[in-house]
């Protein structure tokens, strides 16, 4: 969403959904921040929100232990049980956080509306240990992110990641937004699962689609700012990822020619994903 659209489109959404939140004319970057604090205020009440005017990297153990529990509440889509435990070593949390922050200030360096997009849509950054997932983020707490590196990432892994994670983020906004989807509970069922553009599995519509949008912003990252280069372990290298996401892209558009499951919009942004993997490969 970042590279695939843009900082204007995804800013024009985050305003449009900000819209009955905010007075102030003109609107100030201050103005947008409260007003889509207040958004995910009212959206999602149960979240612990940080409301500060970027990113707040959480250590406060009770509301770490709250975002845990909206992180591992369980949803008819979820196809994977993902092991995340609370962990009781500051160190090591002081340690993950500040490198999470750093790395995306960095980041903000080499390529502007990742800053402007990153310290906007992303209200808190929180560590939790886990066996099988390196972070990610949820629907059920939107501008949340849940980070767990693992020991063998170099920079560029992290660099992915919150890019990865952002793009999750905006792609749930723009789903507030548009829809994407047209049948929920159909989507749950295994014979209407997709191919994942990063594992290669198959999986519910909803994560295909995301992986899909994301595994093109990984290349786009690469291609415009950070170079495909090599020793990756977060992600694919690229002559591997590129015919991934296009297979995914494929089973995808099969599914939906059988079962009408995406909206215009969704469609639209396949088409997208589909014509930035060609100019790449």
């Amino acid at each position: 969403m970042l590279f695939l659209l843009g900082a204007k489109q995804n800013l024009q959404t985050i305003h449009t959904l900000t819209v009955p939140y905010t007075t102030g004319a003109p609107l100030t970057t201050q103005e947008l921040k409260r007003g889509y604090q207040t958004l995910l205020q009212e959206t999602q009440p149960s979240v612990p929100r940080a409301q500060g005017a970027s990113p707040t990297y959480v250590s406060d153990l009770a509301t770490v232990t709250k975002l845990y529990d909206v992180f591992t509440a369980h949803s008819s889509l979820d196809d994977t049980q993902y092991d995340i435990r609370l962990c009781n070593s500051e160190g090591r949390s002081h340690e993950v956080l500040k490198w999470t922050e750093q790395v995306a200030q960095q980041l903000g360096e080499l390529h502007t509306p990742f800053s402007w997009l990153f310290n906007l849509a992303i209200d808190s950054v929180f560590y939790a240990a886990s066996t099988n997932a390196t972070g990610g983020s949820t629907s059920n707490a939107v501008g949340v992110l849940w980070v767990n590196p693992s020991e063998n990432w170099a920079e560029r892994d992290m660099q992915e990641f919150l890019v990865h994670e952002l793009d999750h983020n905006l792609l749930f906004l723009h789903e507030w937004r548009y829809g994407l989807f047209r049948n929920y509970s159909r989507m749950a069922d295994p014979s209407a699962y997709a191919k994942s553009a990063i594992r290669a599995n198959m999986r519910p519509l909803d994560k295909a689609f995301h992986s899909a949008i994301v595994a093109v912003d990984v290349l786009l990252l690469r291609e415009t700012v950070i170079g495909h280069g090599s020793g990756h372990v977060l992600h694919p290298p690229t002559e591997k990822l590129i015919p991934k996401i296009i297979d995914c892209a494929e089973s995808i558009r099969e599914l939906d020619l059988r079962e009408n499951l995406l909206t215009d919009d969704a469609r639209l942004l396949l088409d997208r994903c589909h014509d930035q993997v060609l100019a790449l490969r």
